[in-house]
């Protein structure tokens, strides 16, 4: 986690902007869409072509539709 945290500020040094960092505990969707409300924006980042049912749900899709703010999935091949 300490690694991610660094490559985050680093990058957000580069616009001069300070980039929060919050470490949830529990079911990501329910803690996510919890403090969502907070924000303006939510930026969610997945895989494309990723099997999305009742049995293998895929976190990302529900994260867009359990969110109280705007929200952007950005997809990518891998």
């Amino acid at each position: 986690i300490e690694d991610l945290k660094d490559k985050i500020r680093k990058f957000s040094s580069l616009y001069g902007i300070e980039i929060e960092l919050k470490l949830l505990k529990g079911n990501v969707i329910t803690e996510v869409s919890r403090i969502s409300k907070y924000y303006n924006l939510l930026i969610i980042g997945g895989r494309k072509n990723v099997k999305n049912n009742w049995f293998t749900p895929y976190p990302p899709y529900y994260l867009l539709h359990k969110s109280k703010c705007t929200s952007l999935l950005i997809c990518t091949e891998k």
